[in-house]
């Protein structure tokens, strides 16, 4: 793997997008509606309890009921219902063409920025309540779902472009300077020099081709998204995931001695003082946490790996002719090598890497083809050496990220987590029963009160992505982590049958009979590439 990588992401540029004003709206006594001057960012207890959203000047959240921002993909989105008090909205405030919403979301303290952000709105759906009240025919009380997008101006505009001897990131970083966007990475030492041109595309499909054609080496892949802050994030996730067999310099189980996060009185109710305390970031379900914005409430663990070794197999083959050959077409000028996903060079018995069963090798045959047509090197190229060889290598190992995702419930709002992190998981099993006898390493097999760590699914994650929530029942904001690794280690205690190589006792030759020792899964070799 690469050499000490960096997995921290630095903002480079800010954001200079201008936003809406948000203006207040509240009813008088007289039952008619006054503007207020522009509304009060500092108010202790607006978007605190509730995200503050606002339409043409109308405040919506007082009849909020669901609401969810959700940071998974290239760039936020938002939806949220609410059923309408005053039909001054469908009246005056409703959203016409080019019209926006815009949210507020404080964060607990005054350490961390608040979430401000506009969104266009793409569509409004409605669920229109017949009133019992004979008479009463003004539209009151129907139900909208509002859907938007982050508003970034200019992003959907096409336009004609030419990059001229850069990287991939100084491309990246010029676009988002054209956009208004911030600029953030954890890598600018790219290998991928061309004149990157932008033939009539939208910035939008622009920054997701050259993202497909970024390279650094053989251990390098990259993901790009804006995030809540208006930063464009470019990002090698070959850093990121090579962090996720570190052990964890942090224990917060039983006996670890740690205290949750001191947030004052009331948790850090607005209009409350607040302790700062600080203490290692680790997510965890450990009971010492509860109460702390690292508790995790609720988790389950979702996977996309058949359809992943579906679509992209575990070996794909690059052919092209080479111009470049000094042999002629008869005399070999056709070339091809495989490419595979990237493993962690250091496994052991227990380690389950996401190359098919551990039984067996049947992911060797899985082997998908790529044809490139003319690969042109040298004075004659005007791409870079290894275009179209980095199409291929990001995707493989983007679509071998993203495999099983760690799905992670928390009853906060955590400024402190950013999309693209490295942060470290603990899950204890506490509850008697088969899941604890086979939970652990080697002999633990105790179905006391104590915790029992899960090897499975505790260790370093990638946050992928999430979701910040409210509903009317909470009545309060919350967070949903998408958490991902590549490599993953077995529990090894109990007596339920366990992935072969690990030693279970059952006979010599182990679990069902196979004997001797099976090919495990190679790292990926890419000798012989494109430039490498």
């Amino acid at each position: 793997m690469a050499t000490n990588p960096d997995i921290d992401i630095k903002t480079i540029t800010k954001a200079s997008i201008k936003l809406d004003p948000v203006i207040a709206l509240d009813r008088t006594n007289d039952g008619e509606y006054t503007k207020e001057e522009t509304w009060d960012v500092d108010a202790k207890q607006t978007g605190f309890y509730r995200p503050y959203i606002s339409i043409n000047g109308f405040r919506i959240d007082p009849g909020l009921t669901h609401f969810n921002l959700d940071n998974n993909g290239f760039m936020p989105v938002c939806n949220f219902t609410f059923t309408m008090q005053d039909a001054a909205f469908l009246s005056a405030s409703y959203p016409k063409d080019g019209d926006v919403f815009s949210i507020y979301i404080r964060a607990i303290g005054e350490v961390y920025k608040p979430i401000r952000m506009d969104f266009n709105v793409l569509s409004v759906d409605a669920v229109p309540i017949q009133n019992e009240r004979v008479g009463n025919t003004d539209g009151l009380y129907q139900t909208f779902t509002i859907l938007g997008e982050c508003r970034i101006p200019g992003l959907y505009t096409h336009r004609i472009k030419a990059f001229r001897d850069k990287t991939s990131y100084d491309t990246l970083l010029e676009v988002s300077q054209d956009l208004g966007l911030g600029f953030s990475s954890n890598d600018n030492g790219l290998t991928d020099t061309m004149t990157w041109i932008c033939p009539n595309f939208s910035y939008y499909d622009f920054i997701n081709d050259v993202t497909k054609h970024a390279y650094k080496d053989e251990f390098s892949y990259f993901g790009v998204w804006v995030d809540l802050y208006y930063n464009l994030n470019f990002v090698n996730l070959g850093n990121q995931f090579a962090k996720e067999n570190m052990q964890l310099d942090s224990m917060v189980g039983p006996d670890s001695g740690q205290s949750p996060l001191d947030t004052g009185d009331d948790s850090g109710l607005p209009g409350r003082d607040i302790k700062l305390t600080e203490m290692p970031l680790i997510l965890s379900n450990a009971e010492l946490l509860v109460g702390s914005p690292l508790f995790i409430e609720g988790y389950t663990l979702l996977s996309d790996s058949g359809q992943s070794s579906n679509e992209a197999g575990y070996v794909t083959t690059l052919q092209f002719y080479d111009t470049n050959s000094q042999l002629g077409e008869d005399d070999g000028a056709y070339a091809k090598y495989t490419i595979e996903s990237i493993t962690t060079e250091n496994i052991s018995d227990a380690t389950l890497l996401q190359k098919g069963r551990p039984t067996e090798n049947l992911y060797k045959n899985e082997k998908r083809s790529v044809w490139i047509g003319q690969n042109k090197t040298g004075d004659s190229s005007t791409t870079h050496l290894n275009y179209n060889h980095a199409k291929v290598q990001n995707k493989i190992n983007l679509l071998d990220s993203m495999k099983f995702n760690l799905n992670v419930e928390f009853s906060k709002y955590m400024p402190f987590i950013y999309k693209g992190q490295v942060v470290p998981v603990q899950m204890f099993v506490r509850e008697k029963g088969l899941r604890k006898l086979n939970t652990g390493t080697g002999t633990e097999t105790s179905n006391d009160g104590m915790p029992i760590m899960d090897q499975f699914l505790s260790g370093l994650y990638v946050v992928t992505g999430y979701e910040v929530i409210y509903n009317k029942r909470t009545g309060k904001i919350r967070q949903r982590l998408n958490l991902r690794k590549k490599t993953w280690t077995l529990n090894t205690a109990g007596n339920l049958p366990k992935y072969y190589p690990i030693e279970t006792g059952v006979g010599d030759a182990g679990i069902g009979g196979v004997s001797g020792t099976p090919d495990l899964p190679e790292t990926s070799d890419l000798t012989g590439g494109i430039g490498i």
